[in-house]
């Protein structure tokens, strides 16, 4: 059975104005979507679906204790949060306790964000300063 966006939406943990903005849909569009004032084509439900992870098949979900969601395959070695960034890892999760994953995660995923920020100062400084970076 085919879940509604309500459903999608509320399994990311996302709210409408995040999961809106994230899937690039009009927010206005995404209300009467969740208040039946509107349906969306089937299609772009199952689209959606396909793109978000769940705890079904493959995918386990964790939550953190503040709230964040993460979404793991220990399969296929990646982990995914609750707007759709993935990150591959080599280890395993086979024998890590499941209260500790959670932490794993959030460390994984506040480490890439602060990676990325740094990336953004760097090149937004690059811009602005004649300098050449090296190596030493």
């Amino acid at each position: 059975m085919m879940r509604s966006i309500k459903e999608l939406r509320r399994s990311t943990g996302l709210t409408q104005k995040e999961f809106a903005y994230r899937y690039d849909i009009p927010l206005d569009t995404l209300k009467k979507w969740e208040q039946g004032a509107m349906s969306p084509a089937p299609y772009f439900v199952r689209l959606l679906a396909n793109s978000i992870p769940d705890d079904h098949g493959d995918f386990r979900k964790v939550q953190t204790s503040d709230g964040s969601i993460y979404f793991y395959d220990d399969t296929k070695k990646i982990i995914v949060d609750r707007e759709g960034n993935t990150i591959h890892y080599h280890g395993s999760l086979d024998e890590v306790k499941e209260e500790n994953i959670p932490v794993y995660a959030e460390d994984l995923f506040r480490a890439v964000r602060y990676a990325k920020e740094k990336f953004d100062r760097d090149v937004d400084y690059d811009r602005k300063e004649d300098i050449i970076w090296t190596r030493i």
